[in-house]
């Protein structure tokens, strides 16, 4: 069970790759590890729809009432 939410700030990922998916994912898998829960913020277009790509959006889920930057 998540106790906590930890923010991801995505803003100096300035190129949407797979690179920065993996960085993403194992920031995330770091944070449930510890019991918390993880949210993008500030995240460009590109990496949303990456993301979506990879068909990972149920699991990289993106901080509510921050849309995603351009």
């Amino acid at each position: 069970m998540a106790t906590g939410t930890v923010i991801l700030d995505c803003s100096p990922i300035q190129h949407a790759n797979l690179g920065a998916i993996q960085w993403i994912t194992r920031r995330t898998l770091d944070a449930r590890r510890h019991g918390f829960q993880c949210r993008l913020l500030h995240v460009r277009r590109e990496l949303l729809q990456l993301i979506a790509f990879a068909g990972l959006e149920s699991v990289l889920l993106v901080a509510a009432g921050f849309p995603p930057r351009s």
